[in-house]
């Protein structure tokens, strides 16, 4: 008897002991659950970090609306036009979309990230880069507590091979986020509209009608461009996406609040840039600089007397302008690219008269260009 009553305290005391370790273990792993769920979820601490991220943002981005639109929206992939993304800008209630998204200005509605709608008034449009702004119609208490999103500013642009979310809400039931990289930058694409769009940034996310006119952001929440869709040929852009830049933005939308649209001075020339390669591949006497490969007849550099190239040297695959002037600076500001002119001349106001230096062969000229105004249609 004695040693069965050892044998039963044994197990018993061994209960207590699994009973008392068991809810210990429990008691770890439910606070682990709560306290760290990327732990169990199987989620990285860079993961973790990007969803914060992204859902502090997704806060800013909201859905734009301007067609009657059924209760089955959302169960289409993509919504139909009328419907777009875009993001609070500040707490005025600006909202930078997609021009796109305004098919009735008169019925333009807001939707934000808890639900709530508010109606919206068009600021101003520019059809070149597909940027509208708008403003929110909501009391002034509720707008001063918006979550307005980060412009990146023009010393931070995009690089390629970085890390971007093009993010969207095509339907107004919450944000949509696409993970991708930089693909290029600062390039020059023709629209839909025929326009020439400068500083454009490509990426390996397609952007669709429903994430038009939101943000494509940094790893660290800012805004790096617009997502678009006027470079969009159906069925050709699989795996492509296009934003308009940070730059463009800021630089747009600034002329779009303060009078409605933008005034672009017009140089009336077609440029290519001079790298040092080029320059010593067919002797040129500047190593950097914005080649003149074409002008606009009765254009401002026409009219100034700036020679645009005059014939075309094949080597290999690759055809090469020469001939023409090579401008080097601008109003004293040193021109290496094609990119600097279209820089220094949205400073300026269409009227103004800018001093232009450049080479013609071998000599250093200085011509005064009188510049116009661009219109849509128009090349730099």
């Amino acid at each position: 008897m004695a040693g069965r009553d050892l044998t039963v305290n044994v197990q018993k005391s061994g209960e207590v002991f699994v009973g008392f370790f068991g809810f210990f273990g429990s008691v770890i792993a439910f606070i682990v659950v709560l306290y760290f769920p990327g732990t169990c979820s199987g989620l990285t601490p860079g993961e973790k970090q990007d969803i914060r991220l992204l859902h502090k943002i997704g806060m800013g981005v909201v859905n734009v609306s301007s067609a009657p639109r059924r209760a089955d929206i959302c169960w289409q992939p993509v919504p139909p036009k009328g419907s777009a993304s875009g993001f609070i800008l500040d707490h005025l209630g600006h909202i930078v979309t997609s021009r796109q998204a305004v098919v009735d200005e008169h019925s333009i509605e807001i939707t934000l990230l808890d639900g709530r709608r508010w109606p919206a008034r068009i600021i101003g449009e520019d059809c070149s880069t597909d940027i509208a702004v708008l403003e929110l119609r909501a009391p002034e208490g509720m707008l001063k507590g918006l979550p307005s999103l980060q412009i990146a500013a023009a010393a931070s642009p995009a690089i390629i091979g970085q890390k971007v979310f093009a993010m969207g809400n095509p339907c107004g039931d919450g944000y949509t986020v696409a993970a991708g990289i930089v693909s290029s930058v600062g390039r020059s694409l023709v629209s839909q509209r025929g326009n020439l769009v400068d500083d454009v940034i490509q990426s390996d996310i397609y952007v669709n009608q429903g994430s038009a006119g939101g943000p494509l952001v940094d790893s660290l929440g800012r805004v790096i461009g617009m997502n678009t869709l006027i470079f969009d040929t159906p069925g050709q852009m699989a795996g492509m996406g296009f934003a308009i830049s940070c730059e463009t933005i800021e630089w747009v939308v600034s002329q779009l609040i303060a009078r409605g649209y933008v005034e672009r001075s017009w140089f009336g020339a077609d440029l290519q840039t001079v790298t040092p390669e080029l320059a010593g591949l067919l002797r040129l006497p500047a190593a950097k600089g914005a080649l003149v490969v074409g002008v606009v007849p009765r254009g401002p550099a026409a009219r100034a007397g700036i020679r645009p190239s005059s014939m075309e040297l094949r080597l290999g695959n690759r055809v090469y302008h020469t001939g023409g002037d090579i401008i080097v600076a601008i109003d004293g500001m040193d021109v290496e690219s094609d990119k600097d002119v279209i820089r220094i001349l949205r400073r300026k106001e269409p009227g103004e008269t800018v001093l232009v230096s450049l080479y013609r062969g071998d000599r250093l000229r200085k011509i005064r260009v009188s510049l116009g105004e661009r219109g849509d249609d128009s090349i730099r």
